[in-house]
């Protein structure tokens, strides 16, 4: 073969295939010629040594048209992967061997922008793959799935706990660094809140005392007030948490901050956990809770108030942190027009927040299979 004389025509006709989209190898397999020989023809071509004469227009024409067609076939393969630039090279890869059958290697890799050396280079090295980087693709779909289902809130140390529910023993780190590469970050608020500093009322007591961990439900329940900006007017949400479980136990949302809105969420608690007996009532000094009327209310009702002192959010930290991470992880994604639309978005919230959210001061275990536990064990 070494000593074959090869025409013109035929360089032509095999440089022209390799270049109309495919691969080397494909070409060398069409034309049993060496890759030295491919490669050499090539250059002869382009810098014009197969002709003695100028160079037409029709040729001219040609070069463009398969410019022109390659670039088609480059946008058409685009639009069916629908790969992000972002992927991994993994990703890549496997939308390239979607469509092998239909296009060129080279064109796919384009479509994709990823080097048909990389390709090739991954494709032989996969066989060889660490256990390591096999079991990468094993946990991918576990963490897409987590984070998507919190609704983009989970960060690397929630989803290692509930990977750890499922059986699976992985890194913070190694999430981390397979979230980055799935483009997966927690989405941030829109704004922050600003709160008004209460006035001082030394005369109501702090019967808490920070003890923040009850060791049954209906012991302690803590409440505060927040608000939410719906087009140019403030809306307020008040909640009831118990200490215990740090389930919500209840929630209103109104035009005004005032007393009605208080007891209105207290009766939705109070009547939903069956009027418990010997319960305290924590929260700040706000006029809604320290009002004449909601401490006849709970004197009714037999409830204890404790009071946080004013400017010392810590005594009041279980709700503060529930505010926090309900404005960061929902309020505050979006604007609001109207009550109603606070108040679903609330709703879903506490949802998640007391059904599927795992908490770190639970062990990473939800509101709801704390009390599940709990009440299992009462009846065992």
């Amino acid at each position: 073969m070494s000593n074959q004389k090869y025409t013109i025509e035929f360089k032509k006709q095999v440089v022209e295939f390799y270049l109309d989209h495919h691969t080397v190898k494909e070409t060398l397999q069409e034309f049993h010629v060496s890759e030295s020989t491919l490669f050499a023809w090539k250059h002869q071509y382009q810098t014009r040594m197969f002709e003695k004469s100028r160079s037409t227009k029709s040729d001219s024409i040609k070069h463009m048209q398969r410019k022109l067609d390659r670039m088609k076939a480059v946008l058409e393969a685009q639009s069916i992967l629908k790969c992000s630039p972002n992927a991994s090279n993994a990703e890549k890869v496997k939308a390239v061997n979607s469509l092998k059958d239909r296009y060129s290697v080279r064109i796919l890799c384009d479509a994709v922008n990823l080097p048909t050396g990389s390709y090739y280079h991954y494709k032989r090295r996969e066989a060889y793959r660490t256990l390591y980087e096999r079991n990468d693709e094993l946990i991918k779909p576990l963490i897409k799935e987590i984070f998507e289902n919190s609704e983009y809130r989970l960060g690397k140390r929630p989803i290692k706990r509930i990977l750890e529910e499922r059986g699976y023993r992985v890194a913070e780190e190694r999430i981390a660094r397979l979230m980055k590469e799935m483009s997966l970050t927690v989405q941030a608020p829109m704004a922050l809140s600003h709160h008004k500093k209460p006035i001082s009322r030394p005369y109501y007591q702090n019967r808490l005392h920070n003890e923040y961990d009850q060791i049954a439900p209906n012991a302690v329940w803590v409440s505060d007030i927040t608000y939410v900006r719906a087009g140019q007017e403030n809306k307020f949400v008040c909640v009831i948490i118990d200490l215990f479980s740090r389930m919500v136990l209840s929630y209103a949302v109104s035009d005004r901050i005032d007393t009605m809105l208080t007891i209105e969420t207290f009766s939705k608690a109070f009547e939903w956990r069956g009027e418990p007996k010997s319960l305290m009532f924590h929260s700040d000094q706000g006029v809604q809770y320290t009002c004449y009327a909601f401490r006849e209310f709970l004197k009714e009702c037999s409830v204890t108030q404790s009071f946080a002192t004013p400017g010392t959010p810590t005594e009041n930290a279980v709700c503060e942190a529930f505010f926090s991470r309900m404005k960061y992880e929902a309020l505050y994604r979006q604007t609001y027009s109207s009550i109603e639309e606070i108040d679903e978005e609330v709703s879903k919230y506490i949802d998640y927040y007391n059904n599927r959210r795992p908490h770190r001061r639970l062990n990473f275990k939800s509101p709801s299979e704390i009390e599940a536990v709990y009440y299992a064990n009462l009846k065992a």
